[in-house]
Formats: structure tokens, C-alpha cells, sequence
């Protein structure tokens, strides 16, 4: 029970702000005044999702596991390197820790 809730308001979520985001794309600020503004953005969010899904049922774990690849080199590698490569620059001298701290944080993110 808790596993369908949790995937179903993640859905609800990421689908609403993307219905809002393409509503104000098409239309701009009077989206809300704009007949068959919704069902034409609710259309465009879901419907390539749908065909996706109905195309290729399996592709869900390869998607996963690809956007954790991908998250774990956006989230988890990238912000260490930006702040190495700042140290090196001269240009974050704020940043509390040393190199050894940066090189284990990617050490352990990779």
C-alpha cells in the first residue's frame, strides 16, 4: 500500500507541474482562460509517456538504472569536481574541507 501511494503522488507531482509548465508555454499568462488549454497540455504530458509504455513495457528497469547512473554523476560527482576545480582556480576560498575531503567524496560517489 505505501509503495502504489508513494509512486502515485510522485506521479501527481511531477505530472501537475508539468501540465502548469505547458499550459504557460503554449499559452502564457491567460492559460486559465483558454478553452481546452488543459486537455491539450494534460495531452502532451502524458500521451508520449503512455506510447513509451504500451511500445516497450520492460524499459522501466533500464531507465532506472540509467537515470541513477545519471543522478549519481549530476549529484554526487560533478558539485565535488566544481568545487576542486574552484579551489584550484583560486576562486572558492570559503569552502570548508581540503582536497583529501574532495577526492574521497568522488572516491565514494564513483
Amino acid at each position: 500500500v505505501f509503495s502504489f501511494f508513494a509512486i502515485v503522488t510522485s506521479f501527481l507531482g511531477v505530472c501537475l507541474g508539468c501540465v502548469d509548465f505547458l499550459k504557460e508555454l503554449m499559452y502564457g499568462a491567460d492559460a486559465e482562460q483558454t478553452p481546452g488549454g488543459q486537455l491539450t497540455a494534460i495531452s502532451i504530458a502524458l500521451l508520449p509517456c503512455l506510447a513509451v509504455a504500451i511500445a516497450s513495457p520492460t524499459i522501466f528497469y533500464p531507465a532506472l538504472e540509467f537515470s541513477g547512473t545519471f543522478r549519481l554523476i549530476l549529484f554526487g560527482i560533478f558539485p565535488a569536481l566544481m568545487v576542486w576545480v574552484g579551489r584550484s582556480q583560486g576562486r572558492t576560498q570559503w569552502m570548508p574541507g581540503g582536497f583529501l575531503l574532495l577526492a574521497t567524496v568522488i572516491a565514494t560517489a564513483s
